[in-house]
């Protein structure tokens, strides 16, 4: 698969300024849990889980709203396995899908081959 195109700053550094600075500790633990375990359950054959493991995040590092979309599902399964942190979860989950919608419905009409794949994901 090829790498997906990420927006470059003036000195070809990946812009920062894409990622909302809302992102906290939980939401790397988030990325964690999704990276260890939520990818597992998305498939059952090894070479889609590796796919959901490797790529998607890259893609996600690529495009926000793809990464929001991957923190919110893996909030979820986090909510789901670990009932105890159900509230806090779910609560995570909606605000990550929610910036997420409102990042890529400007981006919707403007299909292209550079943001396809995001666009597939989200």
């Amino acid at each position: 698969m090829t790498e997906p195109t990420p927006e470059k700053d003036t000195q070809g550094a990946v812009s920062l300024s894409l990622f909302p600075s809302s992102f906290v500790v939980f939401d790397m633990k988030l990325l964690h849990h999704y990276t260890i375990s939520t990818c597992y359950t998305l498939s059952r054959i090894p070479v889609i889980q590796a796919v959901w493991r490797d790529h998607v995040p890259r893609v996600g590092f690529a495009f926000p709203f793809v990464l929001q979309s991957l923190l919110a599902v893996s909030a979820l399964h986090l909510a789901y396995s670990d009932p105890s942190r159900r509230t806090s979860c779910i609560s995570r989950a909606q605000e990550h899908q929610s910036a997420a919608v409102r990042s890529v419905v400007p981006i919707i009409p403007i299909l292209a081959t550079e943001n396809s794949a995001a666009l597939f994901l989200f």
